[in-house]
């Protein structure tokens, strides 16, 4: 009896110790599955892992194949990065899926990110709409200048402008010897470099370099072509504060050939502009009696149509100022020249000997010029020219046959020296 309860009892303890170990066994299990990642998941890896180690062994196997057919650098490092992107492609996609939650945070973040930057810019554009308004409403609020103020104010620039064309007009009249800031008895060395000065004048709007350059001109320093390459590199300037020290520069002496230049700048830039209205200021400064020689030598001379259309207008309004000087005088100014006594009204003065002369000249020249021309404006404008110097001339104290000869007794040595 007590040897089966003794068995019974070893019996029971070895089935406990049994149940034991099994249970910890299945624990044990139980634990390790749930620490390791699902089958799908590691399949997953396994096959991004493959697909990585194919693109490296496609990879070499391409750079073998090129190795072998010699390609050039440019061809193999375009491999390379086609590769590299492969590569990086599928690295991000393992990671992706390695650490879904992390990713998830890091978009998060980054959407946060780019949600507080988008408030800041608007924050900060409202604040900027704000300001600009601010300043559009000082700007609207209207500042009242009478026009007297404004016509002060053109006045006093209009002055300026014309001071400063006298000043360089009174230069020609200089000794240029004295004037010269380089002095004449200077060596060669010692004398400035003309080429780094050119470049100086043409870079900077400069009156005091365009004073220099007159004296250089009228001092033989520089040649005259030079010159004027100068002054037209001024007028083609972009900057207007350059194209009128070029205005200046012509200003300065009246000629043929700054005439011709004037005339060409106020077609090209009309009259609508600033530095259109002030080259064509400078420009009517010819529209006088005592101009008509440069006028005369301009239509003879010239090859520039335009100059010659604009010396043929002149001529003609100069003309007409002139008659009615003779046929009118009190509706003439009495501070002109040529009135130099008061007449009564309704009297007509005769044309002096010496104008009759050269409106008989200048006549026969445009005659002869006004066949040249085909374009109907400047024959035109020629014919009517030449219409007013015949009136003008009918009022001459010469006969006919006098003003075709070109000679009188009472034409002094001077009068008949004098030609345009």
């Amino acid at each position: 009896m007590n040897n089966q309860i003794r068995n019974i009892l070893i019996a029971a303890i070895v089935v406990m110790f049994s149940l034991f170990k099994l249970s910890t066994l299945l624990f044990n299990t139980a634990s390790d599955a749930s620490n390791r990642p699902d089958i799908s998941q590691r399949f997953s890896q396994d096959r991004d892992q493959i697909e990585i180690s194919t693109a490296q062994q496609a990879y070499e196997k391409i750079n073998e194949s090129n190795r072998s057919r010699k390609w050039n650098t440019y061809n193999t490092k375009s491999d390379q990065n086609l590769f590299k992107v492969a590569q990086e492609n599928l690295r991000k996609k393992l990671s992706d899926k390695m650490k879904p939650s992390d990713n998830k945070k890091q978009i998060e973040a980054k959407n946060k990110k780019e949600k507080d930057k988008k408030k800041k810019l608007k924050t900060g554009k409202t604040k900027d709409k704000k300001k600009d308004e601010k300043d559009k409403k000082k700007e609207k609020t209207p500042v009242f200048v009478s026009n007297d103020d404004l016509i002060d104010a053109e006045e006093a620039s209009r002055k300026e402008d014309d001071q400063e064309i006298v000043n360089l007009q009174n230069n020609q009249n200089i000794n240029t010897t004295a004037a010269n800031p380089v002095d004449q008895q200077q060596d060669d060395q010692t004398s400035p470099n003309y080429s780094d000065w050119a470049d100086k004048l043409l870079r900077y709007p400069n009156k005091k370099a365009l004073r220099e350059l007159i004296q250089f001109k009228n001092a033989n320093k520089i040649s005259e072509e030079l010159y004027y390459e100068l002054i037209t590199a001024m007028l083609e300037d972009s900057r207007d504060e350059m194209k009128f020290v070029g205005l200046l520069g012509l200003a300065s002496e009246q000629n043929v050939k700054n005439f011709s230049l004037l005339s060409d700048f106020v077609k090209g830039v009309g009259v609508t502009s600033e530095i259109g209205v002030k080259a064509k200021s400078i420009l009517s400064a010819y529209n006088e009696k005592s101009y008509l020689s440069i006028l005369g030598s301009t239509i003879v001379g010239s090859s520039n149509e335009f100059a010659v259309f604009t010396a043929a207008q002149y001529i003609e309004s100069i003309v007409k100022k002139d008659k009615q000087s003779l046929t009118h005088p009190e509706l003439t100014s009495p501070s002109q020249e040529e009135q130099t006594s008061q007449v009564s009204s309704g009297e007509i003065k005769t044309l002096s000997v010496g104008d009759s002369q050269m409106y008989s000249r200048l006549l026969k020249d445009i005659t002869t010029v006004s066949v040249i021309y085909s374009k109907s404006e400047i024959v035109s404008q020629l014919e009517s020219a030449a219409s007013a110097i015949k009136d003008i001339l009918s009022l001459s104290s010469l006969s006919a046959d006098q003003l075709a000869d070109g000679s009188s007794s009472e034409v002094s040595n001077s009068q008949k020296a004098r030609r345009y």
